[in-house]
């Protein structure tokens, strides 16, 4: 009994946590090999390629200045993004998320900084859509501009 008891409790933690958010397309994104410094991905411009889809995920390719335009518009909610560095004949190396104070190795290179920006419409101006991160360690992160509004001046 006890057991039937737990199994019905974990079902309904399990099904209450996946509807507490709303699920997204989850991404891959190729960071040239060596890149270092913030990435901005720029969603909804028109005339911008379309996001192609690679195993039912966006496939995104950073240039060497460490930027991706797209007329795709910019899913919200929870994702598994994945992120990698990748060299000219296509191979790859996955960039680790850091995850708070973590224990990365000092000059470890990683992907810090996530963020989501949603700058409102003005005159005569569709709303901007951008996702921007920081690759690089934990000493270049530290020393790297955070503003939203420097961010948005270099996409």
């Amino acid at each position: 009994m006890h057991s039937g008891i737990r199994f019905q409790l974990l079902v309904t933690c399990c099904l209450t946590l996946l509807s507490c958010g709303q699920w997204r397309r989850g991404e891959t994104v190729l960071v040239p090999n060596g890149y270092t410094g913030w990435v901005t991905i720029e969603y909804s411009l028109p005339g911008a390629p379309a996001l192609i889809q690679q195993n039912g995920r966006y496939l995104i390719t950073i240039d060497a200045q460490g930027k991706a335009l797209t007329s795709t518009p910019m899913e919200t909610g929870l994702g598994n993004d994945q992120y990698f560095y990748t060299d000219a004949s296509g191979e790859r190396t996955e960039l680790s998320l850091a995850a708070g104070t973590g224990n990365n190795a000092a000059g470890s290179v990683m992907v810090q900084g996530v963020r989501y920006i949603t700058v409102p419409q003005l005159e005569n101006q569709k709303p901007r859509q951008v996702k921007a991160f920081f690759v690089g360690s934990k000493s270049e992160y530290a020393l790297a501009p955070k503003s939203d509004k420097w961010l948005l001046g270099n996409t």
